[in-house]
């Protein structure tokens, strides 16, 4: 039986032997091809890198604007309509809690319960405290 093994050893070794000039060529195109695409990736990233930067001023005095506009907003609002949007948004934020939501969606629902309740917790009801003039 050993010679019988022996020979089916040497052809797998003659077979390995004729098979690895293909893989060393696959394995070169494949170095080749993976170095085309990081180089394409990174082409890609300063172009993004770019653009980012270009628009960054913008997008910063738009967000401003519309934190302005929503101060104005909130500033000309009555009360109730301001209480009512708390409410809601405290009613959504314990939804969220109950239904056990991840925390970042939670913080995100918490945050209109912030802006508003700190808008109402700012203004005064006259007779309570002397408001500034």
């Amino acid at each position: 039986m050993s010679t019988r093994t022996q020979p089916a050893e040497a052809d797998t070794h003659d077979a390995d032997a004729a098979s690895r000039p293909d893989v060393r060529a696959m394995v070169g195109d494949l170095a080749s091809a993976s170095g085309d695409a990081l180089g394409h990736v990174r082409d890609a990233a300063a172009d993004v890198t770019g653009t980012l930067a270009d628009r960054a001023p913008q997008a910063l005095s738009l967000s401003q604007e519309t934190l302005d506009q929503i101060g104005a907003y909130l500033k000309a609002s009555s009360s109730d309509t301001i209480v009512l949007g708390t409410v809601y948004s405290v009613g959504l934020w314990t939804g969220l809690a109950l239904a056990r939501s991840p925390r970042w969606v939670m913080l995100l629902a918490m945050l209109p319960v912030l802006v508003l309740g700190g808008t109402l917790l700012s203004r005064r009801t006259p007779g309570t405290a002397k408001t500034r003039s």
